[in-house]
């Protein structure tokens, strides 16, 4: 744009009649300008495409590191899955053959194993899904813990998984699954230099460090640090090798199908948030990697309050629950009912909408699934409102496929994540039929 200014310039000087020399000097330099700021926005605009490349690249690189790792853990992910299984099979047939002489307790070891599922896949679908990264608050210590039974799943039989891992409060801050991701991926890598029969060490600990320290002599800032550690016994690197560890595509086990985008990944999560990476190693010697991260505010966390079953009146509160899953809606519905509300079941959202007619729209709420065949739990929800604005309505979602988008997902406030605890779920419908009343009376 501004180079085109230039033959207009030209072609206005020679109309003007002959230059002067002070003329044509001041008309070279409105060119040499011109010419200045042309390259200048070239040149910024060059940079940008440079940046949005890079990043572009690197998401994708990160994206694809994380799909390598689900692929490995997916043997170990079977296993813990069909001992769960296995788990809940068992305890259900105690139940049904009357077997069982503490019901109460019976019951207790099904949940108990749901819940573990639950955590499984929750953490399957944080590590792989692929979003914009949001920060939160993370107790280390307590996060690490959770992991471990995928991590042994990860290492050889005879590998000695040894922790070290102090209760100690420290909080980092990172988005869903970026623990994950670092953790497993030092593992792996320490797993596959590993020899036979070796150990690897966990640790996690808050680390002071001060001028004097090694680790500020390594580049690390003084103050407060959260440490998480991995060390093995394996053949260890030199230091032409530890200078190329964190580029991506670099890789020593070619013959293991190495692809050289674990350490990258780990660099990048851990320079995103601030932290640093200390590596010590040589040759025959073992390898450890230090990754110290900033502390975040602790009074972030809070350990979640245990529900308080909700204190409903003998009043009929009628609940209209759409879910496709049999063993859900009825296991909603039975609870429901025996705590003071009227359950009124739906397979899907053809049914929901011949219950909400023969109930002349008069329900207190409504209760759906997200993903469900033929009409979806958002699409009944837009028919529903689009004649009964004011009533109340709640999704029971087990996945997202994309976080926020507007149109696609329910708004997080009002989703319900399986598997859920009838208790919270109950006590979350009275509070919502209660704001709606108020609303109303309002």
């Amino acid at each position: 744009m501004l180079a085109s200014l230039i033959p207009l310039a030209a072609e206005a000087m020679r109309d003007a009649g002959p230059l002067g020399p002070r003329t044509a000097s001041s008309f070279g330099a409105v060119v040499l300008v011109l010419l200045a700021l042309v390259r200048q926005r070239l040149a910024r605009r060059e940079i940008d495409e440079l940046v949005a490349s890079r990043i572009g690249l690197q998401q994708q690189l990160w994206q694809s590191q994380k799909l390598e790792a689900v692929g490995r853990l997916a043997g170990g992910i079977a296993h813990d899955f069909n001992n769960i299984l296995a788990g809940i099979s068992g305890h259900a047939q105690l139940l049904r053959t009357g077997v069982a002489t503490d019901v109460s307790g019976e019951a207790r070891q099904i949940e108990h194993s749901t819940q573990r599922a639950a955590t499984i896949v929750k953490r399957l679908l944080t590590f792989s899904r692929s979003q914009s990264p949001v920060l939160r608050p993370v107790e280390l210590t307590p996060a690490v813990r959770s992991m471990q039974p995928m991590l042994r799943q990860l290492v050889v039989s005879d590998t000695t998984l040894h922790w070290e891992l102090n209760d100690d409060g420290a909080v980092v801050s990172l988005a869903d699954g970026q623990l994950e991701q670092v953790l497993l991926n030092l593992a792996i890598n320490a797993r596959d230099a590993s020899p036979i029969a070796s150990t690897i060490t966990v640790a996690t600990r808050r680390v002071s460090v001060t001028p004097e320290s090694t680790l500020h002599a390594r580049g690390v800032p003084t103050g407060s640090w959260a440490l998480l550690q991995v060390r093995d016994e394996g053949s260890g690197m030199d230091a032409a090798t530890q200078s190329q560890i964190f580029e991506p595509f670099f890789t020593t086990k070619e013959g293991a199908g190495g692809t050289g985008l674990g350490l990258s990944t780990v660099a990048g999560i851990v320079s995103s948030s601030g932290g640093h990476i200390v590596v010590d190693s040589a040759p025959q010697a073992g390898t450890s990697m230090s990754i110290l991260f900033p502390l975040a505010d602790t009074g972030a966390v809070h350990a979640p309050a245990l529900p308080e079953p909700p204190q409903v009146d003998g009043a009929a509160r009628a609940v209209l629950i759409v879910d496709d899953e049999a063993p859900i809606r009825t296991a909603l519905a039975r609870y429901l009912d025996r705590v003071g509300f009227r359950a009124l079941p739906a397979a899907d959202a053809t049914e929901a909408v011949e219950i909400m007619e023969r109930e002349q729209w008069a329900v207190a709420l409504v209760l759906t699934d997200v993903r469900m065949p033929g009409r979806t739990g958002l699409e009944l929800a837009q028919e529903l409102r689009a004649r009964a604005p004011r009533i109340p309505i709640l999704f029971m979602s087990g996945y997202a496929e994309s976080p926020g988008a507007p149109g696609r997902v329910p708004p997080l406030e009002d989703t319900i994540w399986k598997p859920f605890d009838l208790v919270e779920v109950a006590a979350l419908i009275r509070k919502r039929i209660e704001v709606a009343a108020s609303a109303k009376r309002d």
